[in-house]
């Protein structure tokens, strides 16, 4: 009798152990046997447009290096200098030392030597806090080049150790263009018999302006009116296979942007506020092709409708934790991206214009197969640093998942957000509007 209630009572216990067990996803492989080549600890450089101003708080500037900047440009430092030096040189300096604290640098316009004696001139040059020196945005047409030249060949004589920064206009504008005249977007497309006039003027650009990267601004997602969904600018890919071209074959790094604010174009807004999936498809595809430095606009604004990531007091608004979270990520895949060289750039699903539908043939023997459903497909790009491969995807649908599925050989890894590595499986992955998936092997 004893013996079967002890036989009853453990039935009832294994009854309820099964009744209450969840089953849970199997983990992910881990792998430690292999690793990233460049762990230099150098990062990417995150550049802040309307970032903080010269008489900003200590406290404005460890949140702007809190959300994970490296590179300060402050309107008034750029191109309102007289109020900077209205009294006199010291809070010029005391912005420079500001940025230092904090760890970033940060620019200054190249008039800023009609103000400095020679003595201050050589304290600014020897500052940890200065990055180097803003000349112009966006240059319309080619005829401003020769007066550009003649200012960057001015600063590089007096300095000529740090950097000159010129960032130029996207494919809405061309060589042939005037000040009177700007060409419209519609003549700059690759349906032009190449070169096209971007081209042109963005090689015109290289072979005559001597400044040592390669910048550009283009701000690809815009809210379509009729539908309220947020659409592509349809030459957004075009002007980043242009640019990411053009900086190869010349050598310098390429800046890219990332819209960080509500932009208004005369009385209405017709780019929204990003959203986290926004930010990342312009960042990760920036990346993807290439991109050394990445630039937001803005960081800073005193219009509330802007709803910049921080107002004119410093407070930090919805934008500024998603710049953090995302400026965390570049710096984690720095080991990834930094100096990296893009073998190519493909697309799958809907093929942006300009652009070039992936070949799966043309995969790395390490792949067996690569499938991509849902939305509008991805950009695939291969890239190489030294004995690392990695091939990147990224959802470049703003609105829908897509999800990826891949096997491949043993030595096949995927790299995380934060670095750590996985060996490479064949289950299937969800990848959120803007997001990506890194996989990696050695040679």
């Amino acid at each position: 009798m004893k013996y079967k209630v002890v036989l009853l009572v453990t039935c009832i216990l294994c009854i309820c152990c099964l009744c209450s067990y969840t089953p849970q996803p199997d983990p992910e492989p881990s792998s430690t046997d292999i690793s990233l080549g460049d762990m230099s600890g150098k990062q990417i450089d995150i550049i802040a447009w309307g970032g903080m101003h010269a008489n900003s708080t200590p406290a404005m500037h460890r949140d702007m290096a809190g959300a994970g900047f490296t590179v300060n440009l402050a309107p008034d430092l750029t191109w309102n200098l007289q109020s900077v030096f209205a009294k006199g040189t010291e809070r010029f300096f005391q912005s420079l030392d500001a940025t230092a604290l904090v760890h970033m640098k940060t620019f200054v316009s190249d008039g800023v030597f009609n103000y400095l004696s020679a003595a201050e001139v050589a304290r600014m040059k020897a500052h940890p806090g200065l990055y180097g020196y803003y000349i112009l945005d966006e240059p319309r047409y080619a005829g401003q080049f020769p007066d550009l030249t003649v200012r960057v060949k001015k600063v590089q004589a007096i300095d000529g150790t740090h950097p000159c920064y010129i960032n130029l206009a996207p494919c809405l504008y061309c060589a042939d263009a005037t000040p009177d005249s700007w060409a419209p977007e519609l003549s700059c497309g690759p349906a032009f018999p190449e070169p096209s006039p971007c081209i042109r003027f963005v090689q015109q650009f290289v072979r005559d302006v001597p400044v040592p990267m390669h910048s550009f601004d283009m701000y690809p997602i815009w809210m379509n009116t009729l539908t309220m969904q947020r659409e592509l600018q349809p030459r957004w890919y075009y002007t980043l296979e242009v640019m990411s071209a053009e900086a190869q074959k010349s050598g310098r790094p390429l800046w890219a942007f990332a819209l960080s604010t509500a932009h208004k174009n005369g009385d209405y807004f017709p780019y929204p506020l990003p959203t986290r999936d926004d930010i990342r498809l312009q960042v990760y595809s920036n990346l993807a092709y290439g991109a050394q430095g990445i630039q937001y606009f803005t960081y800073n604004v005193a219009e509330v409708e802007w709803q910049a990531p921080t107002g004119p007091n410093g407070e930090k608004r919805g934008a500024y934790y998603i710049l953090q979270e995302v400026n965390a990520e570049i710096k984690a895949l720095s080991p990834v991206f930094l100096n990296a060289t893009v073998k190519w750039v493909r697309h799958t699903g809907e093929i942006p214009v300009g652009c070039t539908e992936l070949d799966k043939s043309t995969l790395p023997p390490v792949f067996h197969s690569l499938d991509i459903q849902g939305g509008k497909g991805a950009l695939v790009s291969l890239m190489e640093k030294g004995d690392d491969n990695f091939l990147i995807i990224v959802n470049h649908d703003i609105n829908e998942d897509i999800t990826v599925q891949v096997s491949g050989a043993s030595n096949l890894r995927r790299v995380l957000k934060d670095a750590s590595i996985l060996l490479a499986d064949n289950r299937s992955h969800t990848v959120t509007p803007g997001d990506m998936l890194i996989y990696f092997w050695k040679k």
